[in-house]
Order: structure tokens, then C-alpha cells, then sequence
């Protein structure tokens, strides 16, 4: 008859677990092993929308008082796309959450490890991002029916959200 477990460790304990790896990924038991990947859950639709307004709104602030200190209105506009790309690009390649991501425990993770992607490949994320949202918002509406939960900046940049809490 076979044992449904393999034998204790000298001394008398089980085996448990490796340490944990990267935000969105560790290790999980698979038969009598274990197996490295992601174990986190992704981030949904509504949960990343608020944190993304949130964002917004924090861009749209700083780039109305930037141009009403210069006295142009008219460079609003171009001001909040530099801001924005670089309020992203920084924030999601360095820490993986921005000020919206973290008051909604979401984080942008690299698909294949779970690590930080850093400021070149959140750039191109970041640029990306605005062609999800020219083609009435397919690219963000993606995401939907998305196995992996990724929009299309996603897929550009090989990312996933991930939920923190």
C-alpha cells in the first residue's frame, strides 16, 4: 500500500514551502512538489478604473495649477499628457503602484516573474495606454474577457495587475 505522503524529514517534520518570491508570484503545492508561478489575483475592471481616475484627478490638479501659474490655458492639454506619461512611467517602473494603485492595492507587475518592469518598458505601457483608449476604450475593455485580466498596454508591455491586499 502507498503512503499518500511522501515521508517526514529526518527529525520528524514535513517539508513546507519555499520562501515566497515577488509581488503576484510564488510557490504553490503541486502533488508532493511545488511549483513556481502566479498566485496572486489579478486586478479587475472597476478596481483599476478607480485607481486610474484617482491618478487622473492627481495629474489633472497639478497640471491646472502649473498652467494657471504661467497664464496658459491653452498648454493644459499638452502639459497633463507629459505629466501623466511621466507620473506613470516613473511611479508604475520604479514602486509598480501609483498613488491610485496603492490606495486601491493594485500593482503592475512584469507577466512572467512578478517583478518591478521598470521606467522604459512602463513608458512604452504608458504610451500604449492612449491608443487603448482612442479606439472607444477596446483596448481597456480588453481586459474583460482577458484570461490574465491585461488591457492592451498590458500586452504591449508584457504586464499584469495584480492585486496587493
Amino acid at each position: 500500500m502507498s503512503e499518500p505522503f511522501p515521508p517526514p524529514e529526518p527529525g520528524g517534520q514535513q517539508p513546507g514551502p519555499p520562501p515566497e518570491g515577488p509581488p503576484g508570484y510564488g510557490y504553490q503545492q503541486q502533488g508532493y512538489g511545488y511549483s513556481y508561478g502566479p498566485v496572486a489575483t489579478y486586478s479587475g475592471f472597476w478596481r483599476r478604473a478607480a485607481a486610474f481616475l484617482l491618478d487622473e484627478l492627481i495629474i489633472g490638479l497639478i497640471g491646472s495649477l502649473l498652467a494657471g501659474i504661467s497664464g496658459d490655458n491653452n498648454f493644459i492639454g499638452v502639459l497633463n499628457l507629459v505629466i501623466g506619461v511621466g507620473y506613470f512611467s516613473i511611479l508604475e517602473g520604479t514602486r509598480g503602484q501609483t498613488v491610485g494603485g496603492m490606495a486601491l492595492n493594485v500593482r503592475v507587475v512584469d507577466a512572467d516573474n512578478g517583478e518591478i518592469i521598470g521606467i522604459p518598458r512602463a513608458i512604452v505601457r504608458n504610451l500604449v495606454r492612449i491608443v487603448s483608449g482612442l479606439v472607444f476604450g477596446l483596448g481597456y475593455l480588453w481586459m474583460l474577457w482577458d484570461p490574465r485580466k491585461q488591457t492592451w498596454h498590458d500586452k504591449a508591455a508584457s504586464t499584469v495587475v495584480v492585486r496587493t491586499a
